[in-house]
């Protein structure tokens, strides 16, 4: 009976080391980080959808034109992907992936007044 007790009692301490050591089902590597995301600015019916726009460093924002006539994406704001971009309607898809963080401001040429908006990179 006592040897029984005493093997009890030596599994359960290992079990119970073990279960805390590190590599005992533990990630003990740094994770990774965050994926990289995609977001989408639509220009419909001569207004900008969701025209104020938060990423992170490393996303990607793509524009798209669902309108006839044409629009441009062009950044008011230096250190943005590209300056210009004009684009017939319905067939404008661009992407920009921010590499550097700051506040881009952009608009469109044809409608600067009523087309404007913001791409805060953190």
């Amino acid at each position: 009976m006592f040897r029984a007790l005493t093997l009890f009692v030596v599994m359960a301490m290992v079990v119970a080391i073990s279960g805390m050591s590190p590599s005992a089902g533990g990630d003990d590597k740094p994770k990774d980080k965050a994926a990289a995301r995609n977001f989408e600015v639509t220009y419909k019916g001569n207004k900008i959808d969701q025209a104020n726009i938060a990423v992170v460093v490393g996303d990607t924002v793509r524009w798209v034109n669902e309108d006839n006539g044409q629009h441009s994406v062009t950044f008011d704001t230096a250190g943005a992907p590209w300056t210009e971009k004009i684009v017939e309607g319905g067939a404008f898809t661009e992407r920009a992936k921010f590499t550097t963080a700051g506040e881009f401001k952009y608009h469109c040429k044809f409608h600067q007044t009523t087309m404007t908006g913001t791409v805060t990179v953190k």
